[in-house]
């Protein structure tokens, strides 16, 4: 195919492997590496950034921590504990020695964190720490991505300045993605040898190890292992639906509940990594597909979330709008249409549908409820795939909704745009009100 060669460019380069929730992954790495270029005696550590990525943290579980949560804190290990060459792995290092030095750094006042109103952000992802030391400075920033690095300094020597550049390619400026359509995704992911694309085979490996583990344990709010109780006892049914959704949401009770597993992220969210890779997985055991009808299915699911992040420009890596309940969920139910051998019509149906449903609904930070919010958007995203197998899809009419996709995506996006990005500070406001920011 004339575009084989993008598709595998962009899914080892968006998909990548992370420990824990991708704004612990920022705060460690930050932190980590900004000790490395301040060596001696701590003063104090400062970290700073967009309401989306410094409040987004104070809700999730920290890998390593025993569930504990909280920016300082999180910062706090990195600088004791983390390893930075291990990028978003970074707080894998983490021992339980360093545990207890960095809840007592935490504890001392040490650690401060503050936010910067999203219009002064390079990127709506944005977090810059400062560790001071009594004789150097060291700091350092990513932005775009929460493992994208672009700036490094050491005392007064910049090391590393890539800020305005990471600026303009987070607006995709000059991007040519005319070659990224739908039709062009479902070839690929029906032809290109999966022997060829270790990076799908790594995601399905850790994605299977991860699920596994939020249904054997309890973890944040337990939405995978209740609803498998509720399937065990005759509440709900043993259907394909229910089956999907225990299955593809049990990673993310998981990750955010803070186990020590490692999830493949798609477009910095480990989250949507593991839904869009777990649903056509779970689709595909329930109906006994072969092993190879599964992986196309994750191919596909993979590149269909990296597409509609992709046409939302700037917003692709950190969007105002939670795109782990509208977007991801359109993906994941495209994997699982996928699997069953729809359409690309009937596909292209079912994401215009899904993703008009949820728009609009804001991103308040990382935490257990995110796994609700995916049950529900996936929840609706499947029946949107039932609807399109009747030839039953949104109209132009509804909501954001137009008859070209391309003009649905325009619209959420500009409506997040010039509509939603204000809701990233004042979500951040009311969290400190709550005594959050810990």
């Amino acid at each position: 195919m004339k575009y084989d060669q993008k598709f595998v460019d962009i899914l080892n380069k968006e998909l990548v492997p992370a420990l824990g929730c991708t704004d612990p992954g920022a705060f460690g790495l930050t932190a980590a590496i900004a000790r490395d270029h301040a060596p001696g005696e701590l003063v104090s550590i400062h970290v700073e950034g967009s309401a989306l990525v410094v409040g987004g943290i104070q809700g999730v579980g920290i890998p390593h921590s025993g569930g504990r949560r909280g920016g300082k804190l999180c910062a706090a290990m990195g600088y004791y504990g983390g390893d930075a060459k291990l990028g978003l792995e970074v707080l894998d290092s983490v021992t339980p020695e360093d545990l207890k030095k960095a809840e007592a750094l935490a504890a001392s006042g040490k650690v401060t964190l503050s936010i910067v109103p999203i219009q002064d952000c390079p990127a709506t992802t944005w977090l810059k720490t400062t560790v001071t030391t009594k004789d150097h400075v060291g700091v350092c920033a990513v932005a775009s991505s929460h493992g994208n690095v672009v700036y490094i300094s050491e005392d007064d020597k910049i090391l590393l300045d890539t800020v305005e550049a990471t600026k303009a390619a987070e607006h995709l400026d000059g991007l040519d993605l005319s070659w990224f359509t739908i039709e062009n995704a479902y070839d690929f992911a029906k032809t290109y040898p999966i022997d060829k694309l270790p990076i799908i085979a790594q995601a399905i490996e850790l994605t299977r190890t991860i699920c596994e583990e939020g249904l054997k344990n309890n973890y944040g709010l337990q939405i995978a292992k209740t609803l498998a109780e509720n399937v065990k006892n005759g509440t709900v049914s043993d259907d394909e639906v229910n089956y999907i959704l225990r299955w593809a949401i049990a990673g993310v009770d998981a990750r955010m509940g803070g186990a020590d597993y490692a999830a493949m992220s798609n477009a910095v969210s480990g989250n949507q990594g593991i839904m869009c890779t777990m649903s056509p997985l779970a689709a595909g055991d329930y109906i006994k597909a072969d092993d190879e009808t599964k992986f196309r299915g994750a191919i596909f699911s993979n590149l269909m979330n990296l597409y509609t992040k992709y046409m939302t420009h700037e917003f692709c890596h950190y969007p105002p709008q939670c795109y782990c309940s509208s977007m991801c969920p359109a993906a994941s139910a495209a994997g699982v249409a996928f699997v069953h051998g729809y359409s690309v019509k009937e596909i292209i149906d079912l994401i215009r549908t899904s993703v008009n449903v949820i728009a609009g609904v804001a991103c308040d930070g990382a935490k257990p409820g995110c796994a609700l919010k995916m049950y529900v958007g996936l929840c609706g995203a499947l029946q949107a795939m039932f609807l399109a197998k009747k030839g039953i899809t949104a109209q132009a009419y509804d909501g954001l909704c137009d008859d070209d996709i391309g003009v649905t995506f325009e619209n959420i996006y500009e409506f997040q745009r010039d509509c939603m990005l204000p809701m990233a500070d004042k979500i951040a406001e009311i969290n400190m009100k709550q005594g959050a920011f810990i």
